[in-house]
């Protein structure tokens, strides 16, 4: 239901959600916002469900 929302609120927007490791840590992040070639606005978290609310909270303001 949230993933549903973030798209009704940003129905022109790509939502990009991708797993990230860096060898010592991994976890989530999803942006909203493409930009020059570039995602930009990640939000991060350890699991996606987590990391797909921070992205509805910040498109909310």
């Amino acid at each position: 239901m949230v993933l549903e929302k973030l798209l009704s609120i940003l129905p022109h927007e790509d939502i990009h959600m991708e797993h990230w490791s860096d060898g010592e840590s991994s976890g989530w992040r999803v942006s909203t916002c493409f930009e020059i070639g570039e995602w930009k606005e990640w939000v991060e978290a350890d699991t996606l469900p987590m990391a797909i609310c921070k992205a509805a909270l910040k498109a909310m303001g």
